[in-house]
């Protein structure tokens, strides 16, 4: 291990070590960040994920990945063994598990290796669930296995919610996935088209063939896309109109080469709600500082995730406080301050425009895959989802949209996010009704 003295452990290095230590729960970084922020009221989610990747980094404290879901740390640095159960997560230390040593020393002496470390790890069923599922086996065969629908589910047809409810408790069962599935795909062949995006701020981004314009335009774009969708559109119309010089220049160019006073002189009447044009010309000169420093936004992002491994939310909340670097206030908002709650929809979106490719996303980045996305959760994506059993969390956070995600990952892996533009023309376009979507998922 390097040795302190060799490490700058700062005040909020030296917080998350010791809080990290005094948990046995092998913490996720939100569950962490929740701990930490009782002693550090200012720091955010974002801080917290890269100082646990530079703690780790320097062999102060171990990362534990767990397959399918969040990255977990470990404070204990010592050789040790873990035991997993595969159903909850729980992970418990073996600290005193004889022979492992020996063991080492074996597989060193056979393959010619010097091990140095090891991450052995046991896979089992721990107690409590070992309880629920003898306990949902024992409710099943007294209530005689039997699959015809109920009185009481019966009676209650007609209104929306009640079919939620009711089919919200199948949507997430094996047996229904592949119902669901074959749903949802049906769903997204026929909206997988051009002609249902308007109106939506996306349809700003088809005019632009280069990469970095779409970028500029697509920053600009997701982080407007709040509010009435006539002034969403009105207002992204203006400000690309401005960057792009009405479509005569390069958006890329643009922030890349443009003044803070002749920024703010051109989106001086500016306004978006609580946006003004002020907010609007800090947003493009972090922009276009960071794409020099990058070369581009993908390259903001494709650092974000090297120093953040698989864990997708630690690399969006870092692609975020980089946005936001400078800027205590947040650009009035337009984009999200990590470790507020929020589910960084408008991010989310951003990325979904950027990574994937079909007639609808236009794409253009290579370094993140499909299957990293996490899905945009506005109030129409959270209903649907409540609806169909995929979280009962109530409140649209970070955390509900991994949740979101997960359940979508199990019907589309490689594409979780792959039906967001389909189900959010029910919300969007008038003639789309919540219980007209519901009926036809549940056919």
């Amino acid at each position: 291990m390097i040795k302190k003295n060799e490490i700058r452990l700062t005040r909020q290095r030296k917080v998350i070590l010791e809080e990290l230590k005094k948990m046995k729960s092998h913490p996720t970084a939100d569950e962490l960040y929740e701990v930490v922020r009782n002693r550090l009221p200012r720091i955010s989610l974002g801080t917290v994920y890269r100082n646990l990747e530079f703690l780790s980094q320097r062999g102060m404290i171990k990362k534990i990945e767990v397959m399918g879901k969040r990255m977990r740390f470990d404070g204990e640095t010592k050789e040790h063994a873990h035991v997993r159960c595969a159903v909850c997560g729980r992970i418990i230390d073996l600290t005193d598990i004889r022979n492992l040593g020996a063991l080492t020393r074996e597989i060193s002496r056979k393959t010619g290796f010097e091990v140095f470390s090891n991450e052995a790890e046991f896979l089992g069923i721990c107690p409590d669930c070992r309880k629920k599922t003898s306990g949902a086996r024992v409710k099943s065969r007294n209530s005689g296995g039997g699959t015809g629908t109920s009185k009481s589910v019966r009676k209650r047809s007609g209104k929306d919610s009640s079919s939620a409810s009711t089919f919200g408790t199948e949507a997430m069962k094996s047996s229904s996935l592949k119902k669901l599935s074959a749903s949802l795909d049906r769903l997204y062949e026929e909206y997988n088209d051009r002609r249902f995006v308007e109106p939506d701020p996306l349809q700003f981004l088809y005019p632009f063939e280069e990469k970095a314009d779409r970028e500029v335009v697509g920053i600009i774009a997701s982080s407007l896309a709040f509010g009435n969708i006539k002034q969403i559109i009105r207002s992204v119309s203006l400000a690309v109109d401005i960057v792009s010089r009405s479509h005569t220049t390069s958006p890329a160019d643009f922030v890349v080469h443009e003044k803070r006073r002749d920024l703010e002189h051109l989106f001086g009447g500016f306004t978006h709600r609580w946006i003004k044009g002020k907010d609007m010309a800090n947003l493009l000169l972090n922009t276009g500082r960071l794409m020099k420093e990058y070369g581009s936004l993908e390259g903001v992002f494709e650092e974000s995730m090297k120093m953040n491994g698989s864990d997708i939310v630690g690399a969006v909340c870092d692609f975020v406080e980089k946005m936001n670097e400078g800027q205590s206030g947040g650009f009035g908002r337009l984009i999200p301050v990590s470790g507020n709650k929020s589910a960084c929809k408008r991010i989310n979106l951003f990325l979904r425009w950027m990574v994937r490719r079909d007639n609808v996303d236009p794409g253009g980045w290579e370094a993140v895959k499909p299957a990293a996305l996490i899905c945009p959760v506005d109030v129409h994506i959270f209903r649907i989802a409540r609806a169909l059993g995929f979280t009962k969390r109530k409140t649209a956070d970070l955390k509900t949209a991994v949740e979101i995600t997960e359940a979508f990952k199990r019907i589309s892996p490689g594409d979780p996010v792959k039906y967001d533009f389909a189900l959010t023309r029910f919300g969007i376009k008038g003639e789309l009704s919540y219980g007209g979507l519901l009926r036809r998922l549940a056919r």
